[in-house]
């Protein structure tokens, strides 16, 4: 069993303990992602080259809203939005194994 260590959004910071999000247990630490965000910036910018500075600044590090906007500007669906961020998290090794 996967955790990710991260905020999920801005507006719900703090999960149920034990909630999930695509298939992965979700153990709230938001400064971990957030905390490390100006650090992480420069590669979800070399991931995503369509998000802008403005945007990843609004974003501030947040799951759901990393998601959504990679959603907005490449016309993923939802689904494959939060694909992409898991797999992106799990190469830098956000993820607890």
């Amino acid at each position: 069993m996967q955790s990710v260590c991260l905020g999920t959004s801005r507006y719900n910071p703090e999960p149920e303990l034990g909630e999930r999000k695509n298939g992965v247990d979700v153990i709230l630490n938001k400064d971990i992602m957030v905390g490390q965000w100006e650090q992480l910036k420069s590669r979800v910018k070399q991931r995503w080259g369509r998000l802008t500075d403005d945007q990843l600044d609004q974003i501030s590090g947040y799951y759901d809203e990393l998601a959504g906007l990679i959603r907005e500007r490449y016309g993923y669906t939802h689904e494959k939005a939060r694909k992409d961020v898991d797999v992106f998290i799990q190469r830098l090794g956000l993820l607890d194994q």
